[in-house]
């Protein structure tokens, strides 16, 4: 993933040397993160949280020459494995969680040729969680639920162009700056293409 990611940064910045940006007002997303979280309660602790892969999609509006605003859906989740004292196992456990995403960036400064980097706040409306719980001797159980806590993170990262097409590609990391559910702190860095409308 990391040699894709190179790859099209490099090949983006030969193409768009000599080529003249198109602007438009409104593009369309799609991207992949890595997400994990921490969580702390009386209940539930993380033990050995790790890392899963999730989906995001959705449009921005270019506001102003530095601003722009999005909305889509977006997950969140990790995995842990941790041992149960009341049911005398280990557990592995998979969870995911499902909502719409409303953001807006900054662009602080520029980076390269007409890449940025950028700045801003998530506020994320949850609307389901699903978890795995899959015990040492094979066992699983799943569980799906509605969630009625949000999300509110702060994104930070940078966007290069892909050629003069007005398309661009944006790496960033966003992480919880309240506790969802008063116990889980979410994080991810994900990788999306915006394509101009």
């Amino acid at each position: 993933m990391k040699y894709v990611i190179l790859s099209i940064f490099f090949i983006s910045q030969l193409f768009s040397q000599n080529v003249e940006e198109v602007k438009s007002d409104w593009s369309i997303y799609a991207g992949l993160s890595s997400m994990s979280a921490s969580a702390d309660s009386y209940e539930y602790e993380t033990v050995d949280p790790g890392r899963k892969v999730g989906f995001n999609a959705g449009v921005i509006r270019t506001v102003s020459e530095k601003l722009d605003v999005g909305i889509g859906y977006t997950q969140r989740g990790w995995t842990d494995s941790a041992y149960y004292v009341d049911l005398g196992t280990n557990i592995d456990e998979d969870w995911s969680l499902s909502g719409i995403d409303i953001f807006a960036t900054y662009d602080l400064f520029e980076v390269g040729n007409g890449g940025s980097f950028w700045v801003g706040p998530s506020f994320t409306i949850l609307t389901s969680v699903e978890g795995e719980l899959k015990t040492s001797s094979g066992q699983t159980v799943s569980d799906d639920a509605e969630i009625d806590d949000n999300d509110i993170s702060i994104l930070i990262g940078a966007s290069i162009p892909l050629g003069g097409s007005g398309s661009n590609l944006s790496l960033g990391y966003q992480r919880s700056i309240i506790e969802v559910d008063n116990f889980i702190f979410f994080n991810q860095l994900f990788a999306r293409v915006s394509f101009p409308l």
